[in-house]
């Protein structure tokens, strides 16, 4: 043989190996994620409350329900129930049926009165707004 046909050979040869290498690479094995490096080599460290799993149904205690937390749990519960129970009154606005020509939608006018509370008669200004009393105060004289 000779140098040529060797060195073909031996190309040959390495390639055919190096095909077998990259079929192998290519038939990996399905993907598996980790979420440590403990995981991945296969060590499994436990931590947490239940230590690397959660315990089954049966495993737990009932809890044990004292009077006091019935208690605690009834009285939230009524609250509850008599707060959603409580609505203010609907409350509409009505508009005026027949304006005057005194009143200019959005400015105040100021009015003087008396009181008819007390047989005094003190004197009052009022402020109104869009035919509506908005302000009652005091009159100094």
């Amino acid at each position: 043989m000779s140098r040529d046909a060797k060195t073909a050979d031996a190309a040959r040869s390495y390639h055919e190996g190096r095909r077998e290498e990259l079929v192998q690479i290519r038939r990996s094995r399905t993907d598996e994620y980790w979420k440590s490096p403990d995981e991945l080599h296969g060590r499994t460290r436990s931590s947490g409350e239940f230590g690397g799993a959660l315990p089954a149904p049966g495993d737990i205690p009932p809890a044990e329900a004292t009077r006091r937390d019935f208690l605690a749990l009834m009285g939230f519960t009524l609250g509850a129930a008599s707060l959603a129970g409580c609505r203010a009154p609907v409350q509409h606005a009505i508009p005026l049926l027949e304006s005057s020509d005194q009143i200019v939608p959005g400015v105040a006018n100021y009015y003087a009165t008396t009181c008819g509370g007390c047989p005094s008669a003190c004197s009052l200004l009022v402020k109104q707004r869009d035919g509506r009393c908005i302000k009652i105060e005091g009159k100094d004289d």
